[in-house]
């Protein structure tokens, strides 16, 4: 569960960041479990790759190289941020859920045809970590970001 929360609380944070206040969280946590097999692929453990990436060789990455033909990460942290610059890198918008699932398969992200289908079926079917432990996490994840800006700003 705890790590379940993680994850929801990086998408959050950094799809915010990147300016995707329009796309659900709980698309893109769909979207993290169908690439993961529900967290339980040999490239999300060995790679710390939460959405089925491959190693760029042109854009910005935060990927280390290539392990199972996909880009090795060095934290979960870093596999999301590397997801949101490659959907700004092919101008995946900021449009709402449809339109970004559609702009992405469009985009070539995956060669499963029934990707967005598969995709759709995950997001109806998960339920998001909204419980008790959830607004704890945030709070506290909402705070350390907080105390971490306001250092970073005032340059202690």
């Amino acid at each position: 569960m705890l790590f379940r929360l993680k994850i929801w609380l990086y998408i959050w944070l950094l799809k915010n960041l990147y300016g995707y206040t329009k796309v659900s969280v709980k698309l893109l946590f769909a979207q993290s479990w169908h690439e993961t097999g529900n967290f339980k692929s040999e490239v999300f453990k060995q790679n710390n790759n939460l959405f089925g990436m491959r190693h760029p060789k042109v854009r910005k990455t935060y990927s280390k190289g290539s392990n199972l033909s996909h880009a090795v990460f060095k934290s979960h942290f870093d596999s999301v941020r590397d997801y949101f610059e490659r959907q700004k890198n092919f101008g995946i918008s900021n449009t709402g859920d449809t339109n970004y699932s559609l702009e992405t398969v469009a985009s070539n992200y995956a060669t499963d045809p029934n990707y967005l289908q598969k995709w759709q079926n995950v997001k109806k079917t998960i339920k998001a970590p909204t419980n008790n432990m959830f607004l704890l996490g945030g709070l506290f994840f909402l705070v350390l970001l907080t105390v971490l800006i306001y250092k970073r700003t005032k340059k202690f």
